[in-house]
C-alpha cells in the first residue's frame, strides 16, 4: 500500500516556483519527510490529506482580460474590446465564463450582445513543471456556431477549445500572459450548471 501512495504523491507535484520567488513545495520532498519520520500509525491518512491539499492549492475563482483578436465595432475602432473572464478551479476541475466589454480611455462598457458570451468546462493537466487547462465550450450566446462536416455528410457542431498554460504566482495565475487575479467570489458560474 505504501508503494502505491507514494507513486501518486510523485505523479501530482505542482508547481515549482515564479519569478516572484513564491515557492510551492513539490509533494514529492512532503512525502520525504513523512517517510524518513518515525512511522505514524496514521501513515495512510496523512498521505490522503497531502494529496487533497495538493488539489486545493488552486482551487479558486480568478478574473482576467483575454483581448479579442478581431474589431467588432467597425464604427468606433479606437475601443478595444476583451472578455471578462471568470475561471473557477475545483480540483482538477476548471470552469470558465467569458463576457464581452469594450474599454476606451478610461471608459468601460459591458456589451450585451457584440461579442458573444462563452461558457467552458475542462480539467487541470499537472506535470512536474507545468500546469495546462484544457477547456471545451459547452454552448455560447450571441456568437456563431462552429460547424464541420460530418462523415455522412450533413453539418455538425465543432466546439471550440481553450488551452491555457498556467503559471502561478503571488497575484494570481498567468494564462497565456494574461494575468488573472484571485477573488472572493463564491457563487457558481453558468459553466457549472449549463442550461439544457
Amino acid at each position: 500500500m505504501r508503494l502505491f501512495v507514494g507513486t501518486l504523491f510523485l505523479s501530482a507535484c505542482s508547481i515549482n516556483s515564479d519569478k516572484s520567488g513564491e515557492t510551492i513545495k513539490p509533494l514529492k520532498d512532503t512525502l520525504t519527510n513523512i517517510s524518513s519520520s518515525p512511522k505514524p500509525d496514521n501513515f495512510i491518512e496523512k498521505a490522503k490529506g497531502i494529496l487533497d491539499n495538493s488539489s486545493n492549492l488552486l482551487t479558486g475563482v480568478y478574473v482576467g482580460l483575454e483581448k479579442m483578436p478581431y474589431l467588432i465595432d467597425p464604427s468606433n475602432p479606437k475601443k478595444v474590446w476583451y472578455h471578462l473572464t471568470y475561471l473557477k478551479i475545483k480540483g482538477d476541475s476548471a470552469f470558465l465564463d467569458q463576457s464581452p466589454i469594450s474599454i476606451y480611455k478610461k471608459d468601460t462598457t459591458f456589451s450585451a450582445s457584440d461579442g458573444g458570451f462563452y461558457y467552458y468546462k475542462g480539467i487541470l493537466i499537472k506535470t512536474d513543471t507545468t500546469l495546462k487547462i484544457r477547456l471545451k465550450e459547452i454552448f455560447c450566446d450571441y456568437c456563431g456556431e462552429k460547424v464541420k462536416k460530418g462523415i455522412d455528410g450533413r453539418w455538425i457542431r465543432d466546439c471550440r477549445i481553450k488551452e491555457y498554460f498556467a503559471k502561478k504566482t503571488v497575484k494570481g495565475i498567468f494564462l497565456n500572459g494574461n494575468l488573472f487575479t484571485k477573488t472572493n467570489r463564491k457563487e457558481n458560474l453558468i459553466s457549472e450548471h449549463p442550461r439544457q
